[in-house]
């Protein structure tokens, strides 16, 4: 993301302050007084500056302020530049600093020093010495290398701070989750105002975990790119349909393959419809349409599996920036209620299954019929019988000869006179 001018005062510069040996000189500055009241980390600062005759490297810092508003502590960003090359009269110059998060509303100090510079090879800050107006902060200036400050309400340095929104690499407070895992495949849930950690310290109960993280909403990163059709970012449509008993398939409404979650979604061409609502009560429904690949895969899963009656799917709306960056809100979880094909496309119609519209009991058990005996059934995914027989009888002996005994669907042990429900 790129940086952006954060925090500035570049107006009415009438005079300069040294910056050489044991002079240092500075500027405080308050996060959020011109510019926007956030948290963010910076990247460069520039400064008017000119030199005199041969300076030596010029070191820039960041530091924390005091209660009387002067420098203190260690350095929290550095930079430097050689200012050999700079013209003798004033010019805006931008040096490069290490990264560090500067919080909202909080005042820094930008301090400048030369140690290896002279009375005659110097650098000069320019400065508003006559009508500063810059409320966030003043002028600071120490003369014994930094052991003492002195503030000058009275002027201002010519100064920008720039830097990136500081979400992009934000860890979690603390940064070290402890997590005892006792679930197969447990969720791990961060606040929405965090980002995920770098570092997880785990408890193993059960061998090889699956360890993934997401948001539940969506994180404030992204908020810009789902307002803003302009931000730079396409959002796509991908689609995992797991029908029970086949390979997941994962498509993306994309001409090129698209990772996301540690998954890979192959390029497709699919068509999402409007969830249909209406005021007779019944379930709400949404049409999904897939491209028939040239092996027509999926249609052949959904002939070998019933019409997919029972499978999974999940619509998922992701942008092309944030692709490591799941977001539950942007998911959509249905079951497939009815599938069918033709040359083209796969149709599936999404929704909750009406436990009105279901069978009940669901299974009935009993000890001699096998329930897969039934032409729909036969031959099907449960039945999974390969063979040249085209009807079954549904009895033990019949699935015995067919070589399919370890599939064959009734209850031997239950008891023949009864019923089980």
């Amino acid at each position: 993301m790129a940086a952006t001018k954060r925090e500035w005062y570049i107006v009415n510069d009438d005079y300069f302050v040294y910056a050489r040996d044991e002079t240092q000189t500075g500027e405080t500055f308050t996060v959020g007084t011109v510019g926007i009241d956030e948290d963010f980390n910076i990247t460069s600062v520039k400064i008017k500056a000119s030199r005199d005759v041969a300076p030596e490297t010029l070191y820039l810092a960041i530091k924390a302020v005091d209660g009387e508003y002067k420098p203190t502590g260690e350095d929290l960003s550095t930079g430097s530049v050689d200012p050999s090359g700079w013209a003798e009269v004033p010019e805006w110059h931008e040096i490069s600093m290490s990264t560090h998060k500067l919080l909202a509303s909080t005042q820094y100090a930008l301090v400048a020093k030369s140690p290896g510079s002279t009375d005659t090879n110097r650098i000069k800050w320019q400065a508003d010495s006559s009508s500063p107006a810059y409320i966030g902060g003043a002028t600071v200036s120490s003369n014994d290398g930094g052991e003492s400050w002195s503030v000058h309400a009275t002027w201002d340095m010519m100064f920008e701070i720039w830097g990136e929104p500081s979400a992009v690499s934000e860890t979690v407070e603390p940064a070290t989750f402890e997590v005892a895992l006792t679930q197969e495949t447990p969720t791990i849930l961060f606040p929405l105002q965090t980002m995920r950690p770098d570092t997880f310290e785990i408890a193993l109960t059960q061998p090889a975990p699956t360890i993934s993280t997401r948001f539940i909403d969506i994180p404030p990163l992204m908020e810009k790119d789902l307002i803003d059709p302009y931000s730079g970012g396409a959002w796509l449509w991908l689609v995992s349909i797991a029908i029970p008993g086949q390979v997941t398939r994962r498509i993306a409404r994309n001409t090129e393959n698209v990772p996301y979650n540690g998954y890979d979604f192959e390029k497709s061409n699919l068509q999402i419809g409007e969830q249909i609502f209406s005021g007779d009560g019944s379930i709400p429904r949404v049409t999904l349409r897939v491209f028939q690949d040239a092996n027509h895969i999926i249609e052949d899963m959904i002939n070998e599996t019933e019409g997919a009656l029972g499978a999974h799917v999940q619509l998922i709306r992701v942008n092309e920036k944030f692709l490591n960056v799941p977001v539950s809100a942007l998911e959509a979880d249905y079951d497939s209620l009815a599938s069918e094909s033709d040359t083209e496309w796969v149709t599936f119609t999404l929704g909750m299954p009406n436990p009105l519209t279901q069978r009940y009991p669901l299974e009935i058990y009993n000890s001699s019929t096998c329930p897969l005996a039934t032409p729909t059934l036969f031959k099907g995914a449960r039945c999974q019988y390969t063979g040249q027989d085209s009807t079954c009888t549904g009895t033990y002996e019949d699935c015995y000869l067919k070589g399919n005994a370890i599939h064959f669907g009734a209850e031997l042990g239950l008891d023949p006179n009864v019923v089980r429900i």
